[in-house]
C-alpha cells in the first residue's frame, strides 16, 4: 500500500501492522522515499544480500588478507629445493 509521509506519521501503528503481511511504501510527492517491512522481512533481506556463508577456505583466505593489511602476517620466504643428484644406478638394478 503506498502511504503519504503526513498520513504515515498520522497512522503509524496501522503502516506497522500492515508491514507485517507486506511491504508498505511511503511517498512524498508522488515519488517513493522510503518502504517499511517487518523485521523479520528485513532479516531475510539482509541474509540475501549477503550471500551464502563462506567456505572454511574463503574465511581462512579472508584472515590472511586482514593479518597482512594489519602487517600481523609476516611471509616466508621458502628457497627452493635443489633437485637431487640421480643414484649411479636405477632403483631396481641388482647389486654387483
Amino acid at each position: 500500500m503506498k502511504w503519504s509521509i503526513a498520513r504515515t506519521k498520522a497512522k503509524f501503528s496501522e503502516v506497522v501492522r500492515r508491514a507485517q503481511k507486506e511491504p508498505q511504501f511511503v511517498e512524498n510527492r508522488g515519488e517513493r522515499v522510503a518502504v517499511v517491512v517487518s523485521a523479520a522481512e528485513f532479516e531475510r533481506l539482509r541474509r540475501a544480500d549477503r550471500g551464502p556463508d563462506p567456505t572454511p577456505v574463503q574465511k581462512w583466505l579472508r584472515l590472511c588478507d586482514e593479518l597482512r593489511a594489519n602487517g600481523e602476517l609476516v611471509e616466508l620466504e621458502i628457497p627452493p629445493r635443489e633437485p637431487e643428484p640421480f643414484p649411479e644406478r636405477g632403483l631396481f638394478d641388482e647389486a654387483d
